[in-house]
């Protein structure tokens, strides 16, 4: 049995790394391995059409009509969706990408609490805090829907008082006013549903991503 040393070289993105195994004794014996860089996209064969939608697309899900049709076409034929078929996750919601968020809030209060070991005792908060900038974004724009889809509700009495007051006067008011109230009426239902749901759909993605960075850097932690 020949004892070895193994020597692995880092390579760059995209190419296959080269191992060398040394013997102990003789002759030297280079194998060649193909290992990929741990920020290779080797993984990723279909990119999600929702990282370039743009912000009409995303609100109303159109980044998402090309996996409605194809599911379509398939359930015709009698066939189901592929895990090929789908769609990568975006590339903002990579565990890479959201830990290393994370880590960057977190690892900065780690080493003030070996200068100060008093600070361990605001683990919890600081924890929340890490959490938080890994969110942030995507709650403070969900918060300003959430604040918005409640001031559409007060307009509803406004309107069905501007349309009763119509019916109260018809006989002296313009023919188009009563077109205009239930127009509008129209109008902030459609809002009101559209920005709900999207506000709905980024709250329940932060959830996702909070519980995916935990999940990653305990982990992680445990190795």
């Amino acid at each position: 049995m020949v004892s070895v040393e193994v020597i692995a070289s880092e390579g760059s993105e995209g190419e296959p790394n080269i191992v060398e195994a040394i013997p102990a004794d003789e002759e030297d014996i280079v194998i060649e391995v193909n290992l990929t860089n741990n920020n290779s996209n080797h993984f990723y064969t279909n990119p999600s059409p929702e990282d370039n939608a743009g912000f009409l697309s995303r609100i109303l899900y159109l980044w998402a009509t090309r996996l409605f049709v194809l599911t379509r076409k398939k359930n015709k034929v009698g066939e189901e969706l592929e895990q090929e078929d789908l769609f990568d996750v975006p590339s903002s919601e990579r565990t890479s990408v959201l830990t290393a968020v994370f880590d960057d809030k977190w690892n900065t209060f780690v080493e003030s609490t070996l200068k100060d070991p008093s600070k361990k005792a605001n683990a919890a908060p600081q924890l929340k805090w890490s959490l938080w900038k890994v969110i942030r974004k995507r709650m403070i724009f969900a918060g300003f829907l959430k604040f918005l889809n409640s001031t559409i509700q007060f307009g509803y009495p406004l309107i069905l008082n501007g349309l009763l007051d119509y019916i109260l006067n018809i006989d002296t008011s313009p023919s188009y006013e009563g077109y205009v109230w239930v127009g509008s009426l129209g109008v902030l239902l459609i809002l009101k549903g559209i920005i709900e749901n999207y506000y709905f759909w980024l709250t329940q993605r932060a959830g996702y991503e909070v519980r995916s960075t935990i999940s990653t850097s305990v982990f992680k932690k445990s190795l």
